[in-house]
């Protein structure tokens, strides 16, 4: 009788600390045969795009002081080159600051800047709000959400509550078709959020614009480049295998359809870093599969793979001559050297 009640004692407990030994999956509805919410890609001669790493808090807060400065960088025709940014792609913590941004940046019809060169009161407020939401302590209510909820030691769960502490102190219950609509209003650029596809190990992407907005054609270029010397050029089955993996899945590949999504699980799901939390699981409704997404970081923790993948299929189609890249990192956290003085000094702009 003994060993009986220890055994249930040993139960119970284990029950109590882990809150539930599996995932609580998101449910979805089917994705149908065309997205409702798809925001036409940015197109034009030059295509600017920014890249939002990961690191944690300190990325979102550093992704939103880098934003704040890029907006008061005048482009040639006077305005800001804020108004010229088609594609802001995310990792992580920089999910954080890329969601907040999409979900409170001022319409387009709002000037960014004087002419003088400030910041209008419209966004002199806005890009203070920006610094202060992102800045708050989201480690001590996630904490408090665990506690309460009996979700200990059950990092699935951890990534639950993180998604339920986004909703609350941040974006509430944005969904993707909302930030969607606001891109098709030209208020915010197009957005990529980074993750990665724990069932097989491929980049996930969560996006307002088409599902092959990255699905560049590696072959079609070499073959082009074959022709252009008078050459024919064979490629091996395994290669074009081999290339499709390094392709990015989005949700309409799964069958999961995006419109719905909330922002907040997405943000999780990007920011979920094993094994201390997530990956969070979505399931479509009449399908067996449970998808579980994690941290984009463990693929590519800076944004840029997407957005070279997005703009060199840009290149491809000959819809743009020249496409930017401003690459957010925190060099410091890699030890390189000390913290740049400023965050348009960490702002680097790369060429294609």
């Amino acid at each position: 009788m003994k060993f009986r009640w220890r055994r249930a004692a040993v139960v119970f407990s284990c029950a109590f600390l882990t809150g539930c030994a599996t995932a609580v999956p998101i449910p979805l509805p089917r994705a149908s045969p065309n997205i409702s919410c798809a925001a036409p890609a940015s197109d034009g001669d030059l295509l600017l795009g920014v890249a939002l790493s990961g690191g944690g808090s300190r990325a979102a807060i550093f992704g939103a002081a880098a934003l704040e400065a890029l907006g008061r960088l005048r482009a040639p025709d006077g305005g800001s080159i804020l108004e010229h940014i088609g594609y802001l792609s995310s990792v992580s913590g920089g999910s954080i600051a890329a969601s907040y941004y999409a979900q409170h940046k001022p319409r387009r019809e709002i000037p960014i800047l004087t002419p003088a060169g400030d910041y209008t009161v419209e966004y002199e407020a806005f890009f203070r709000r920006f610094s202060e939401r992102v800045a708050q302590n989201f480690q001590g209510p996630l904490i408090r959400h665990q506690l309460k909820s009996f979700r200990w030691f059950n990092s699935a769960l951890t990534a639950r509550s993180l998604e339920e502490v986004l909703k609350e102190r941040l974006l509430g219950e944005l969904s993707l078709g909302a930030l969607s609509q606001r891109q098709l209003r030209r208020d915010i650029p197009g957005l990529l959020f980074n993750a990665a596809l724990f069932n097989n190990g491929r980049r996930f992407v969560f996006t307002t614009m088409s599902p092959d907005v990255a699905r560049y054609d590696v072959f079609a270029d070499l073959r082009k480049s074959a022709a252009m010397r008078d050459d024919t050029v064979e490629f091996v089955p395994l290669s074009q295998r081999m290339w499709e993996g390094l392709t990015p899945l989005t949700p309409h590949d799964l069958r999961l359809d995006p419109c719905p999504m909330p922002v907040a699980s997405i943000v999780a799901a990007s920011a979920s870093f094993p094994p201390w939390v997530g990956p969070i699981t979505f399931h479509v409704e009449g399908d067996e599969t449970y998808w579980h997404v994690g941290d984009g970081g463990l693929y590519e923790n800076s944004g840029l793979e997407t957005l070279f993948s997005v703009f060199l299929k840009k290149l491809q189609e000959k819809r743009a001559r020249r496409v930017d890249i401003c690459l957010r990192q925190l060099l410091s956290l890699r030890g390189r050297r000390a913290a740049p003085r400023s965050a348009v000094e960490a702002l680097l702009p790369l060429h294609l």
